[in-house]
């Protein structure tokens, strides 16, 4: 047997997948696991069903918290109540494959690095598909050889915009716990960017061990206006950051470009809901964020980063500042176009 593993599952209003998932991390092929689950103050049926797992399983220590705190908050909890010296993150609407712990821990072991990472699955309308496939192969790395190829998938991918699908030494998680506990949009991605400062080595696999469920009922589909404000300002705190993460013009090209791309993405929702005169108003007050200005301020028109021609062309048109085409382009074009493309490849 080996050492004790922690799988952490968060969970928010998932009663009609968490059985799913809980099974995927009892089943699993490592028993040596300590499974600790947090209920972030779910309203539906989320805690009951935890419960009887609880009964069933000693290995599970469940936190049953009565206030919505989100994502980040729920996160920390999680490690701060983990017992082992390796960490797993599983969110509570997807699952793991059975062989999931037992093969990243087989890999960290043996090949003496502080985290191991794989590629995932995606699971959408009773589908499951190959993801980007963002590492080809197996390939180990020591702190002195992360650039390029470590900042690459930070900088132009999203391979490290999770922090599912990994095992890591629980030592260098300790500074997630300064990420604002609020975030809704990015705080994955910035807890990514304190452990790749702090860890020594790290093995990408080619693996597909996570399943990714597209929830349409996700915070980050979901079309309520407030939380689409937090998303932007959340998505621009994060790319400002990775920003300035690194001081290497390269770097800095791509985080300019991922800020522009993810503040196009949150704007495809926001022209669903708002009219033209309330959509210009939006975009003039992006214009006036200091965060903004500060990472754009140099910026070349030249998109680099790796991106599909629909949002391109929305990229394109907002910094042209062409925002009434960008407004009719979103509401009438990218989303019929995108629904169609989405009815025909499923």
């Amino acid at each position: 047997m080996g050492e004790l593993v922690s799988v952490i599952i968060i969970s928010y209003n998932t009663e009609k997948y968490i059985n799913k998932c809980i099974e995927s991390v009892i089943n699993q092929t490592y028993k040596n696991i300590d499974i600790v689950i947090v209920n972030d103050g779910s309203t539906d049926n989320t805690a009951s069903i935890i419960q009887e797992y609880v009964k069933k399983d000693s290995r599970i220590n469940f936190i049953n918290r009565n206030q919505n705190k989100g994502t980040m908050y729920t996160r920390v909890e999680g490690f701060k109540n983990a017992k082992a010296d390796y960490v797993c993150f599983v969110d509570s609407d997807d699952w793991i494959e059975e062989n999931a712990i037992e093969f990243l821990y087989k890999k960290i072991k043996e090949n003496n690095v502080d985290l191991v990472k794989g590629n995932l699955k995606i699971y959408d309308n009773g589908k499951i598909k190959q993801g980007n496939r963002e590492v080809k192969k197996e390939i180990i790395l020591k702190k002195e050889d992360f650039n390029p190829y470590v900042y690459d998938l930070l900088y132009n991918t999203t391979f490290c915009n999770s922090m599912c699908g990994q095992l890591i030494k629980k030592e260098y998680l300790s500074d997630i716990i300064n990420i604002d506990s609020s975030k809704i949009y990015g705080e994955d991605l910035q807890s990514n960017l304190f452990i790749y400062k702090k860890i020594n080595s790290v093995m990408f696999i080619n693996n597909e061990l996570y399943i990714y469920r597209a929830n349409q009922g996700s915070i980050t589909s979901t079309l309520n206006e407030d939380k689409l404000n937090k998303k932007l300002v959340d998505a621009i705190d994060t790319y400002y950051n990775l920003y300035y993460y690194l001081d290497d013009e390269k770097y800095k090209k791509l985080a300019q470009d991922k800020m522009i791309m993810y503040v196009t993405m949150i704007l495809i929702d926001f022209a669903k809901i708002k009219n033209l005169s309330k959509f210009i108003e939006l975009i003039g007050s992006i214009a006036e964020n200091k965060q903004v200005q500060e990472v754009l301020s140099n910026y070349n028109s030249k998109i680099q980063i790796s991106t599909d021609r629909f949002i391109k062309t929305g990229m394109n048109l907002f910094m042209k500042k062409h925002y009434k085409t960008l407004y009719r382009y979103f509401k009438y074009i990218y989303t019929p176009v995108k629904r169609i493309y989405k009815v025909i490849h499923f």
